[in-house]
């Protein structure tokens, strides 16, 4: 798989769609479009360019994975990444790594948190993937190993296929075993 470009920045549940535009005009920045998506399978994508063309900045709400998130790529991508962690509530990577070395015992959070992770981390990342393995490996839900299925399945980097495999062949629930088949095929 080709290496996906940019940065994902995770949006915080308070930052609504009006603060992110309000943003987007005091810096100048273009509106290019805004696709709508079908509210259930597309997501909701607008999006804003530089005056100078050379950056682009996505607003998306996936309602697949219940996030909402800035995707920002282009010359000066560092500098308004910066920019926006500063001025909008963003979620730390960091934080989200952090989030799985502590007490995850609430399924409803952890879930969102790996959700989260899925989308910040659009590139192999080893933390990452050991994340997955672990909850895969080690928790005793059905439902939390389909979650992270999921979150596996939106990226579905090259390096999770043979974890999937395993989950696919060796999983004690039958739903949990044909949901990692699906993913094979």
């Amino acid at each position: 798989m080709d290496k996906i470009k940019g940065e994902f920045l995770i949006l915080s549940e308070e930052c609504e769609h009006h603060m992110f535009t309000s943003l987007a005009v005091q810096q100048g920045w273009m509106h290019r479009k805004t696709l709508y998506g079908d509210g259930s399978e597309s997501p909701f994508d607008d999006i804003w360019a530089t005056p100078d063309k050379k950056n682009s900045i996505h607003y998306v709400v996936d309602p697949i994975m219940e996030v909402q998130y800035l995707w920002v790529w282009g010359d000066e991508e560092k500098t308004i990444v910066k920019n926006l962690i500063n001025l909008l509530p963003i979620y730390n990577k960091q934080d989200l790594l952090d989030y799985f070395n502590s007490d995850i015992s609430d399924h409803d959070t952890t879930v969102d948190m790996l959700f989260n992770l899925s989308v910040a981390f659009p590139n192999y990342d080893q933390r990452v993937f050991e994340i997955y393995q672990n909850l895969l490996t080690n928790s005793a839900n059905p439902l939390m190993r389909q979650a992270v299925l999921q979150a596996v399945a939106f990226r579905y980097w090259d390096e999770s296929r043979d974890l999937i495999s395993s989950v696919a062949k060796g999983d004690k629930d039958g739903d949990v075993r044909e949901f990692a088949e699906e993913l094979l095929q």
